[in-house]
């Protein structure tokens, strides 16, 4: 049930204007800079090389991709875990046991980028066959990948380390310094680009070299972070726990799987497109859109990283009501986020192009495969959103078989396809018809699992079989005011009673709500801009009670509260004195810019009270 004093819901019965919309919108615009610290030097990387040392050296960097894609591959899979992971703890109010899986992932980052770098250095031409380069076949290519490598290789310890920090900052409430970072990676790059070529004579070793640098200047803006006094993650004495990274590694797996599937993909595509060019301007134009592509993916990457993470929480909560608002919200902002990036960049093409080469062939395919790629955004967002949504309730099985079918079958068969029918150009065009496709046949299935066409939110989101409870064994409130407190506690005391709970439970969870209530109000802080409020939710499941408050104000752990309070011995808030005394188990943590608090209480336990 909801309380009337809700400022309205929409034909599913949810709340609207709850928290959500504040904490995922600063959430994902954070999570979408954290994507473009991963990339955009290598845009940057790739307009300098092309403009001041030919389409040669572009398309030697850009045929590097696989290599790129194998060192994300490794960071996202330790990332995403640890992310999904320390999200489950955090909705149990388990910091402990979530600053240790950081610090674990932590170790194991920096060890494995130490061994990326022992590889590169030594087994560099290796790797660049890998990426389906030949130095029989591509004897002009070859020696200008060679040397781009050494310089970029020193840079792999911090590339790694900022995607595994950057989400926890998110989480840790620094997100600030991502767009802070993100400015000095692209002025440190572009200023070592740019010497590197004009002064310095470099070349392509300078150009990997410069990122690198930039790199670590942009790690060292995150590690600030660390220099708090207050802040939930820290290298914590239990890094040693090694086990921890196997409920990481099951959590990442389809991280995983995806990337893996991203990274044997570029490389069949990449010897296809090899073959199939007839010149150099079709492979530096799908270069050029692969940039473009990774650009524009960071929208529907810090979207989708976004409602995983958040997702995970409330379902480690199972908030059926909260988990639907968050869905539905985020498929909606998806949508018009990239749908409008979409039209601008198939728009703006041309002018773009201008900024990679003024050779008119390069233009050319160039302004083709971008606006192809512009048609594909608000798929490829549907479906990475989605994916992400059933990794973070679980549905690992169902992830990984799109994954499969996303970034390897449906991309490698349309490309050999119409790569075979219309050349070079099929190739770029297949990129925007895989996600269409995709996206089809995700609603079909659907459909036929659902037997017609879903008509709710609900109808999409595959939950378990009565997650969450019945609807009339949850109470769910918005308040905006102070004066809303006493009917909110009015609404849980009857509640309370209408479920058999004994009258003191319901007195002191009447006093315990009112109290809660009116100390955000009284004594909060909004942090940001956005909603100001409280949102409430009272759950009764046979003989177990759970509370939970959420707001956007400073943090404030009632657990030190009622500590320091009890302590002193104040008689003040005795409701909160008396709840927090009878808990079974009190949880708090500040994630995503917001307090939540987690009371478990039991009935027999409260009776005996």
């Amino acid at each position: 049930m909801t309380v009337n004093f809700l400022s309205g819901r929409n034909k599913d019965g949810i709340p609207k204007n709850g928290l959500i919309p504040s904490m995922f919108v600063f959430t994902a615009i954070a999570m979408i800079l954290t994507g473009l610290a991963g990339v955009i030097s290598t845009i940057i990387d790739g307009m300098i090389t092309s403009r001041f040392l030919g389409e040669n050296a572009y398309s030697a960097i850009s045929l590097l991709g696989p290599f790129v894609s194998v060192l994300l591959l490794i960071a996202g899979f330790i990332s995403t875990g640890n992310e999904i992971v320390c999200s489950r703890h955090l909705g149990k109010g388990e910091k402990d046991e979530a600053n240790a899986v950081f610090s674990v992932c932590s170790v194991i980052i920096i060890l494995t980028s130490a061994a990326l770098v022992v590889i590169c250095l030594f087994a560099p031409r290796f790797l660049i066959s890998v990426c389906g380069v030949s130095m029989d076949g591509n004897p002009e290519l070859y020696p200008l990948m060679d040397r781009y490598v050494y310089g970029f290789l020193f840079g792999i310890p911090a590339l790694m380390l900022v995607q595994l920090i950057s989400p926890v900052l998110v989480m840790d409430g620094s997100g600030k310094l991502l767009p802070i970072s993100s400015a000095v990676l692209c002025g440190v790059n572009i200023a070592g680009d740019l010497i590197s070529v004009k002064y310095l004579n470099a070349g392509i070793f300078g150009i990997g070299l410069s990122t690198s640098i930039a790199t670590y200047a942009q790690l060292l803006v995150l590690l600030t972070h660390f220099i708090r006094r207050k802040g939930l993650f820290r290298l914590s004495p239990r890094f040693y726990q090694v086990f921890r990274m196997i409920e990481v590694a099951k959590a990442g797996s389809p991280s995983l799987i995806r990337r893996a599937a991203s990274v044997l993909r570029d490389l069949i595509i990449n010897r296809y497109n090899l073959v199939v060019a007839l010149t150099t301007a079709a492979v530096a134009a799908k270069g050029m859109q692969n940039d473009l592509n990774l650009l524009m993916f960071c929208m529907a990457t810090g979207i989708s990283r976004t409602l995983l993470t958040m997702s995970s929480v409330y379902y480690s909560a199972e908030d059926l009501q909260g988990l639907k608002r968050l869905f539905s919200y985020a498929m909606k902002f998806g949508v018009i986020l990239t749908g409008s990036a979409g039209a601008i960049l198939a728009l703006a093409a041309p002018a773009i192009a201008g900024f990679y080469t003024k050779d008119p062939e390069v233009t050319d395919m160039f302004i083709f495969s971008i606006r192809w790629m512009a048609l594909s955004l608000v798929f490829d967002n549907i479906s990475i959103s989605y994916q992400h949504y059933l990794q973070g309730i679980h549905r690992k099985r169902i992830v990984n078989i799109i994954s499969v079918g996303e970034r390897f079958a449906l991309p490698v068969l349309l490309a050999l396809a119409m790569g075979k029918l219309f050349g070079s150009k099929g190739i770029l065009a297949s990129v925007a018809v895989v996600k269409i496709l995709l996206v089809l046949i995700i609603f079909i299935c659907l459909c036929v699992k659902r037997k017609g066409i879903p008509r709710r939110w609900e109808d999409l989101m595959l939950l378990p079989q009565g997650f969450g409870g019945r609807e009339d064994d949850n109470l769910y409130g918005r308040v905006t005011s102070i004066d809303e407190a006493v009917p909110l506690s009015q609404s849980a005391y009857q509640f309370c009673m209408e479920h058999e709970t004994d009258n003191r439970t319901a007195k002191l969870i009447f006093l315990f709500t009112e109290e809660m209530v009116t100390n955000v109000f009284r004594h909060g802080r909004e942090r940001r801009l956005g909603s100001y409020g409280l949102d409430y939710r009272l759950a009764i499941n046979g003989g177990k009670i759970t509370l939970t408050f959420r707001d956007l104000c400073v943090a404030f752990d009632p657990v030190q509260w009622w500590k320091l309070h009890q302590e002193r011995g104040s008689q003040e808030n005795i409701g909160i004195h008396l709840v927090l005394s009878l808990a079974k188990e009190v949880r708090y943590f500040n994630a995503f810019q917001s307090n939540n608090v987690i009371i478990y209480l039991d009935r027999r336990t409260a009776d005996a009270g």
